[in-house]
């Protein structure tokens, strides 16, 4: 099994004074690797807005960047590309509702595998490995689906991951060539097909960064979106961990 979490993490969420014409944007908890981090933003959208690019920052250090977004299954055309697409799911260790040893640490962990399926609910740990897999080793990524994850906490330490269904559509807009990788199975790589960016609609979602090399606090981070309509930027509150 991959140890998706280490330790806790900080909670971030947008300063309230900033601009909006999109909606509004959360940021969801990390998700840990042992060698980096799934970041979370969820985005409700109220006026359509084009996403084009993400840069994360630990003080005025840039540690990712991300130029372009790989294909999700909740693009309704993920077929169309021969569903080189992630999916990703929460996770629930071996007994959902109940604490085991196979719960990840809080905020809990999120799994991923290539294909058209609608993002899941939660995994178990004997779906870990077995057709499920940490992004970890593979480069940096960026996506958007249709779904909210939430972290149930089960005790003072361990957690269940949920990805609730949400409503929207969205838009990956020009193609950019060959299939990147993004998830390793053990033997072979996954891949998953690049675009430009993404427009979405009225509607919420999550936009997902894989961030090999974001391995420390969280209470300097700093997250830009540029969008069509203006840059957005995120920080964490001082102090603000779970």
């Amino acid at each position: 099994m991959v140890n998706t979490t280490v330790g806790r993490v900080a909670s971030l969420a947008l300063p309230t004074q900033l601009p909006t014409p999109a909606g509004v944007y959360d940021l969801m908890p990390a998700y840990d690797s042992t060698n980096g981090k799934v970041l979370a933003l969820v985005l409700r959208v109220k006026n359509p807005v084009t996403l084009t690019g993400v840069r994360v920052y630990y003080g005025e250090e840039l540690v990712c960047s991300f130029d372009h977004f790989v294909l999700s299954s909740s693009s309704p055309v993920a077929d169309q590309y021969g569903c080189e697409a992630l999916v990703p799911a929460g996770y629930y260790g071996q007994l959902e509702g109940q604490a085991d040893d196979y719960d990840a640490l809080c905020p809990g962990a999120l799994y991923f595998k290539v294909g058209c399926d609608k993002p899941v609910k939660a995994i178990s740990v004997l779906e870990v490995d077995n057709g499920w897999y940490s992004p970890e080793g593979a480069p940096p990524w960026a996506t958007v689906g249709t779904f909210v994850p939430s972290f149930i906490p089960l005790g003072s330490v361990k957690c269940e991951t949920r990805l609730s269904n949400s409503t929207g559509t969205l838009e990956f807009q020009e193609r950019l060539g060959a299939p990147e990788r993004v998830l390793y199975n053990g033997t072979d790589w996954l891949y998953a097909v690049p675009f430009k960016s993404v427009r979405l609609y009225k509607g919420t979602y999550t936009l997902l960064l894989w961030c090999p090399s974001l391995n420390v606090p969280l209470e300097d981070l700093k997250i830009v979106v540029s969008t069509d309509v203006t840059e957005l930027t995120v920080r964490p509150p001082r102090g603000g961990l779970i």
